[in-house]
């Protein structure tokens, strides 16, 4: 994987484009927000509007800024521009790993009496519409992050650039409800998680399929709140027996658990062995 800058001449500084970057999930989501508030009054109609226009629109802004920015490879890892049948691919695969990831985080906690699981009935509509809602979070947290962020920070290293993204990516989460030291540090290593995802296949479309299911799984089938905010319906409901929150998540979810943390630690390493064998690191 090659990321350039243009020439001198069109060359814009790192932080200019970090700040474009979130002014474009900002613009998306106001943008997506307007949209299905003015042209759709129908509240399950809206949200799926919503959702279309806030992955789409960041989309299209990302587009735009990366095409200006940077000269690129056709078999770059910003795969999600080309449409290659092996995106898509990388993207089947990314929400199947998601999906099993958390159940891996999720597991222990209920073998060993810390989570208590139970089928709720829930209609398919609502859960269908929160798969749709988490493809555009996936999809504009990824392009965003992982895609203009990362790549900007890329000219002073790979490892520096993925290190400080994770942190910020930590740190956007701190307005969340129930967050603590623990929440923020597991949010900062599913960052990392996610960076690796990309560097390791070379598909940023990879690391969104794997952020997609991940966040779908723990709110929508599991009924777990997805970094402090609970999904209105799931398959399961969880409770949450054990009364430490270093074990549980607490408040925040799963993702501010111990067992999400040791998670999000064998996968980066396991990213990252198959990311050197294939002679991406």
């Amino acid at each position: 994987m090659r990321v350039l800058f243009f020439d001198s001449k069109n060359r814009v500084r790192t932080g200019y484009l970090l700040i474009l970057a979130l002014a474009v999930m900002i613009l998306a989501s106001v943008a997506a927000g307007f949209g299905s508030a003015v042209f759709v009054k129908n509240e399950v109609m809206g949200e799926i509007i919503y959702s279309i226009l806030y992955g789409g629109i960041t989309l299209l802004l990302a587009l735009f800024l990366f095409r200006k920015l940077y000269t690129y490879q056709k078999n770059d890892d910003m795969d999600c521009f080309q449409l290659k049948k092996e995106s898509f691919l990388y993207l089947g695969a990314g929400l199947l790993v998601g999906l099993v990831l958390f159940t891996a985080v999720v597991v222990p906690l209920y073998l060993t009496g810390q989570y208590k699981i139970e089928l709720t009935g829930a209609a398919f509509l609502p859960i269908f519409l929160n798969f749709i809602f988490f493809v555009s979070v996936g999809i504009t947290e990824e392009v965003a992050t992982r895609g203009l962020m990362q790549h900007a920070l890329m000219r002073f290293g790979k490892w520096p650039a993925l290190i400080l993204i994770s942190v910020v990516f930590g740190l956007l989460h701190m307005a969340n409800e129930g967050v603590t030291v623990n929440a923020i540090l597991g949010v900062t290593f599913a960052g990392f998680m996610l960076g690796m995802a990309m560097y390791a296949t070379n598909s940023i479309m990879f690391a969104i399929g794997i952020h997609i299911t991940w966040n779908w799984v723990q709110g929508a089938v599991y009924g777990i709140p997805v970094s402090g905010m609970l999904s209105q319906a799931h398959i399961f409901k969880t409770t949450f027996l054990g009364n430490n929150s270093l074990v549980t998540g607490g408040e925040f979810g799963a993702e501010a658990s111990l067992s999400c943390l040791i998670v999000l630690v064998l996968i980066s390493v396991a990213f990252y062995l198959y990311g050197k064998k294939k002679g991406r690191f």
